[in-house]
């Protein structure tokens, strides 16, 4: 689409240079043509056009990483206390050797408490971490909408400045003349700077759903090797041998 805008706008800017160059003497009122503002104003549309895409497809990736978090809290529950199993079944192995030497266990509950609160721990741990690998790309994101609002702002602001051109062909023709450089700039430059902000804030975000992966699978590992490390805590704290985890 860039290409396509830069062609056209390149031939109306050659026409409209060719027309002011003439001498208004040179001409009569009737055969002075210059590049009507519709055809800038058609132009600007399609690129307000682009924005709102810009915008959409910047909304969309947001709404998918958010989504991949959504999914991993969904399954971390059951993963999370399916591999909390092993721990519990050495916590029982102990709790039982304990109360077959009739040792009172109860000042050493407080483990039993940190290994049943183990996956919801970890758990906050992963959204801990798959929101903050978000909000490093949320700085960049908003700068890039800040700069597109303040675009939309300048197209609608030139939109309204060519409708003040409307007047004698060779008025409108001098006029939209004297807008060719901002033209030039909205039309062409600002939409090319605008497209590499938001590949570059959609790469960002892509590259998060990978990110939020690892923070789930670094947490569940954490699953049995803390948890490992609590029953040993509890036996200890029980005056039994260690139970050698496994």
């Amino acid at each position: 689409m860039k290409n396509q805008i830069f062609n056209i706008f390149c031939a109306l800017f050659f026409a409209q240079a060719l027309v002011i160059q003439a001498r208004p003497n040179d001409l009569q009122a009737n055969e002075v043509r210059g590049i009507p503002g519709e055809i800038y104003e058609g132009l600007l549309e399609i690129v307000k056009k682009g924005l709102e895409e810009a915008i959409a497809n910047l909304n969309k990736t947001f709404v998918a990483v958010n989504q991949t978090i959504f999914d991993f809290e969904a399954k971390v529950s059951d993963d999370f206390n399916l591999a909390l199993d092993p721990v519990n079944a050495k916590l029982n192995e102990s709790i039982e050797n304990a109360e077959e030497q009739g040792i009172n266990i109860t000042k050493c509950q407080s483990y039993i408490g940190y290994i049943a609160d183990l996956p919801n721990d970890l758990n906050n741990e992963m959204l801990s971490c798959s929101i903050e690998k978000l909000y490093d790309t949320t700085d960049y994101t908003n700068e890039v909408l800040d700069n597109i609002h303040e675009f939309q702002k300048d197209i609608a602001n030139l939109t309204s400045r060519i409708k003040d051109c409307e007047g004698s062909s060779w008025t409108e023709t001098i006029c939209l003349g004297l807008l060719t450089p901002e033209l030039f700039k909205d039309i062409y430059t600002v939409p090319i700077e605008i497209d590499a902000e938001v590949e570059k804030a959609v790469n960002l975000m892509k590259k998060v759903i990978p990110q939020i992966g690892r923070c789930y699978s670094e947490s569940l590992a954490q699953v049995p090797i803390i948890g490992m490390e609590l029953v040993d805590k509890f036996t200890s704290c029980t005056g039994q041998a260690h139970i050698i985890s496994t």
